[in-house]
């Protein structure tokens, strides 16, 4: 991996629990909206995505490599 590519990954891992925390949010919001909130393709996309940036937090804390 070349240096700009690192430093690109580093500054994208070091806001990934703030990305998180924000999916976070936006999909309580939703659940919070009572049934409309569950049952949506908007809903299911933002726990997808969620599910996908905890996957990789957590790969890059047991520094296991992803491709």
């Amino acid at each position: 991996m070349k240096k700009n590519e690192l430093d690109c990954q580093r500054e994208h891992d070091s806001d990934l629990p703030q990305e998180i925390e924000k999916l976070k949010v936006e999909l309580n919001r939703k659940v919070a909206q009572g049934s409309k909130g569950l049952n949506n393709e908007e809903t299911l996309e933002l726990s997808q995505k969620l599910d996908e940036l905890l996957v990789q937090h957590l790969q890059d804390e047991l520094g296991l490599i992803t491709e």
